[in-house]
């Protein structure tokens, strides 16, 4: 599933051909992709209307309108591209956004990506944690304390921390040395500034190389994303730590696959 930086870089290479444009109506392919609405409602909702901002909130992308909102969810295979006439889309696109002189187009293999239009985001903001990129070194520590989950499920609940998945929260883990099974609550004040200081680097950098593409991730022009070549543990178990030569190992934690080196990381 995507995480923050792929649904960031997506963003960032999408602004320039949406914002300014005016929606004249949508195609839905696939009735479930959209999300608490009629496709009837969904068009009278944001027909004519002009396009202000693209914003990203945790894993979702925000198509801002002058006064609504379309709010999308990736999920597994969700994929968004600009195509200039109809006639450019794959087979798998369940919903496009009609422009002025272009399209929008959401293409999922899978179909669990969701689309729904929203005049409020406060019911999405009760779902989702800070971000993390936002976070002082305070924050940090007030994040974690009293929290007696262990780091990796923490990182994973959206609820707690908004945007970070399964890659980042492995290699964050494993830059900071820190077991993924360790209690939030368990950190030294120091250990949590330096656990988010770190989280926050992983972020930055993978942002900077466009996301990570294992699977199907693919940035809106098709190419992929080069955080992938940078990993150190992500789906590398059984291969030699890179800073000890230990075998890596796997485990599951929160139903998720899980990397990590029992050297460089004990668990205290």
């Amino acid at each position: 599933m995507p995480e923050l930086p792929e649904v960031e870089t997506v963003r960032i290479q999408l602004e320039d051909d949406l914002i300014g444009q005016v929606i004249r109506g949508s195609t839905l392919q696939w009735s479930r992709t959209l999300e608490g609405s009629s496709k009837i409602d969904f068009d009278q909702s944001i027909l004519d209307q002009k396009i202000t901002a693209l914003r990203r909130r945790g894993k979702y992308l925000i198509i801002q309108l002058q006064t609504e909102h379309i709010v999308i969810h990736l999920r597994m295979t969700g994929r968004l591209y600009i195509c200039d006439s109809a006639k450019g889309l794959d087979r798998w696109v369940r919903w496009s956004l009609h422009l002025d002189r272009k399209y929008l187009c959401f293409s999922d293999a899978r179909k669990f990506g969701r689309i729904y239009v929203s005049s409020d985001l406060a019911e999405l903001e009760k779902k989702l944690g800070p971000e993390p990129l936002t976070l002082s070194p305070v924050q940090w520590i007030e994040l974690f304390h009293g929290q007696r989950a262990g780091l990796k499920s923490f990182l994973l609940n959206q609820k707690k921390l908004a945007g970070v998945g399964n890659i980042y929260a492995d290699e964050t883990l494993f830059e900071a040395k820190v077991h993924p099974l360790t209690l939030a609550c368990d950190l030294e004040p120091s250990q949590a500034r330096s656990l988010g200081a770190t989280l926050q680097r992983q972020l930055t950098r993978a942002i900077a190389h466009e996301g990570s593409t294992i699977s199907w991730y693919r940035k809106p022009d098709g190419s992929q994303g080069e955080t992938q070549k940078h990993f150190q543990v992500y789906g590398k178990s059984d291969q030699p730590c890179p800073c000890c030569q230990m075998p890596l190992e796997k485990i599951k934690v929160a139903q998720r696959s899980t990397v990590y080196c029992p050297s460089c990381q004990r668990r205290v």
